[in-house]
């Protein structure tokens, strides 16, 4: 987990704000650990799975990821299956990435290593 990222709070978006790209996108998506760079509908987003050994660990972890993505007014796509959970994050108004959504993905890590 990136402790430093984990620790930065969302920010809103500026007019005219642009999604990440080139080294500052690669510098971001190095600093954290298994999360995947995709594109889905040309729209580019970090993606990780999450396994668990338990259902109510699996809820668990959900339910603590959605209460930190109100806390920050930023929230990601989530599928939640018996034992894992699929985490995407990307900034919607931006159609893209932004340091948003690498600070939420630092706090989607500290969340798994507290269930665990």
């Amino acid at each position: 987990m990136n402790r430093r990222l984990a620790d930065e709070r969302c920010t809103p978006c500026r007019e005219g704000e642009r999604p990440l790209s080139g080294e500052d996108l690669a510098s971001l998506c190095e600093s954290l650990s298994r999360w995947k760079l995709e594109s889905q509908e040309g729209i580019a987003r970090i993606v990780k799975n999450f396994l668990f050994k338990t259902a109510m660990s699996c809820a668990a972890f959900a339910r603590r990821v959605k209460e930190i993505a109100d806390r920050e007014d930023h929230h990601p796509e989530m599928s939640v299956e018996e034992t894992r959970v699929t985490v995407s994050w990307w900034t919607h108004s931006l159609r893209g990435l932004s340091r948003n959504d690498f600070v939420m993905a630092a706090k989607t890590d500290r969340v798994n290593d507290e269930i665990r």
